[in-house]
């Protein structure tokens, strides 16, 4: 069998409550919330044509997927932005089906004009750095939060 990728609506993904529920328990402790996608947020980004959805399928399935959300500079009026909002692979389909998943979400991406690609990277859990500079991504700014009760 070989993996097949393509762009796919997001509710593919959300209906697939294992893969769900695997994306929820590889994500950090430490995270805010629970890694639970909402439905009516990723048809507002659908509706408004800012959501691109790839999927990796191994036999048919979906083994891992991809989600970018599309805005314009807000600083650089005319540049697209993409920020990966997440990207999961089943472990055992690993590392080759995501590497060649980030690739696919990358060329798409340029085919729709997109001119740079944001990928937030949480500190806790395992260090995904170097596996994006492996990909042409460097460092570019550092993100920290703070939980407001």
């Amino acid at each position: 069998m070989e993996y097949t990728y393509q762009c796919e609506h997001p509710d593919n993904i959300i209906d697939n409550r294992e893969l769900i529920e695997e994306h929820r328990a590889a994500v950090p402790t430490g995270h805010v919330g629970q890694f639970n996608p909402c439905r009516k947020y990723y048809q507002a980004l659908m509706d408004a044509k800012i959501l691109a959805c790839i999927t990796v399928r191994y036999g048919g399935e979906i083994v891992g997927y991809e989600l970018a959300i599309l805005d314009e500079s807000h600083h650089n009026p005319g540049t697209l932005i993409a920020a990966i909002d997440c990207i999961y692979v089943k472990p055992e389909h690993r590392p080759n089906a995501g590497r060649r998943l980030m690739r696919v979400m990358d060329d798409y991406l340029q085919s729709i004009g997109v001119n740079e690609v944001h990928h937030q990277v949480m500190v806790s859990g395992r260090d995904f750095g170097p596996v994006l500079e492996r990909q042409g991504y460097s460092k570019h700014a550092v993100v920290y939060c703070k939980t407001l009760n």
